[in-house]
């Protein structure tokens, strides 16, 4: 295999390995590279269950972007944190959109089991 050759793994593979390894700079690199990327980044933080990311997550339920929102309910939703229940709980309360509201309904459930 070629020393420089091109990485083949996705983007997907690469942001759950820099999980598996650690790479804060990776992950908040991916976090401000775009929008897709951060949402994708975002949804694989709460899969991977990335505690340190637990504030960041919950900044991003506030956001005015509505996308942004829907990711952050879902990543909350996989870590099922009970501070993030707390969290989630209150946002429920504020929030406008009905299908965000949907995902922080599914996020607490998950905790609740």
């Amino acid at each position: 295999m070629p020393l420089f050759e091109k990485s083949k793994l996705t983007q997907e593979e690469k942001i759950r390995r820099a999980c598996d390894e650690g790479d804060d700079k990776y992950i908040a690199k991916c976090m401000k590279k775009g929008k897709a990327l951060l949402l994708q980044t975002v949804r694989i933080l709460g899969e991977e269950q990335m505690d340190p990311y637990l504030p960041k997550l919950c900044e991003l339920l506030t956001s005015p972007d509505r996308d942004k929102r829907l990711a952050a309910a879902y990543a909350l939703g996989e870590m099922r944190y009970s501070s993030a229940v707390t969290f989630l709980a209150r946002q429920l309360e504020e929030e406008e959109d009905e299908e965000v509201r949907e995902e922080i309904q599914k996020a607490i459930a998950k905790y609740r089991g």
